[in-house]
């Protein structure tokens, strides 16, 4: 049995690809419907500036663009080993390696775009710190992004979860690679004006499909949220 329960719109402003909404994003907002750890997984690029159903299932819920289905998520587990975190102020030495800098297939996504202004996107600049495939990136929220109770609201984890675990799976070259899956877990809440930062690290590849994890960590080495990922090896003409 299924039944309409919302409707959204995924504005242009929230952006991955020009065309598309961020994989991230898109994420949390289907999470918003579950609490605990949730899976979403990801159809087709979602698309932007249309009403989208969202289906309430057995298995969990579905956001649909008519009959085609844009994503899915359940509530899962998830068990994953988290590395020593830099601080803050190592975050922000690690940021200068970010090689989004240098160049970047889609520079205005609202995540980790170079051409994203203060308060326009996340400016998650995520660069390789200590080892190799591991990055890490300050993150002071914006104001517009917390609710009246002063909290981030619950769509920006899975955001900021998403970009910096693309960039811990490149090296030299920056593959051409889409979100596919998330499972995320939100493990305590974070307030205006802290300071954090996020993170990611490369677990596995196989084939076309390449696995990381990623967090945030508050100031004082709380961990405030993490996630499990797969990336989908794609060509650069096939992205909407």
């Amino acid at each position: 049995m299924s039944k309409l329960i919302d409707q959204v719109v995924i504005k242009k402003h929230f952006c991955g690809p020009p065309n598309s909404g961020n994989g991230g994003y898109v994420c949390g907002v289907l999470a918003r419907y579950l609490e605990g750890t949730v899976e979403i997984t990801l159809r087709i690029p979602p698309p932007l500036d249309k009403v989208l159903d969202i289906i309430q299932t057995e298995e969990g819920f579905r956001m649909m663009d008519g009959e085609q289905l844009v994503a899915s998520a359940k509530t899962a587990t998830l068990e994953l080993e988290i590395p020593a975190a830099p601080n803050f102020e190592q975050a922000v030495a690690a940021s200068k390696n970010y090689k989004g800098f240098q160049h970047h297939h889609f520079n205005t996504c609202f995540v980790c775009g170079p051409t994203r202004r203060a308060g326009e996107g996340l400016q998650l600049y995520a660069g390789n710190f200590g080892e190799k495939n591991k990055v890490a990136t300050p993150w002071i929220p914006y104001d517009e992004l917390f609710d009246e109770n002063d909290l981030l609201k619950e769509v920006y984890y899975a955001a900021a979860l998403d970009c910096p675990g693309y960039f811990s799976l490149i090296e030299e070259e920056l593959l051409v690679l889409v979100l596919g899956r998330m499972t995320r877990t939100i493990k305590s809440k974070i307030k205006k004006g802290e300071r954090l930062v996020v993170m990611g690290w490369k677990l596995a590849s196989e084939g076309r499909k390449h696995f990381c994890g990623t967090a945030i960590i508050g100031e004082n080495g709380e961990l405030k949220a993490y996630a499990k990922s797969t990336w989908i090896e794609i060509k650069l003409e096939n992205v909407k």
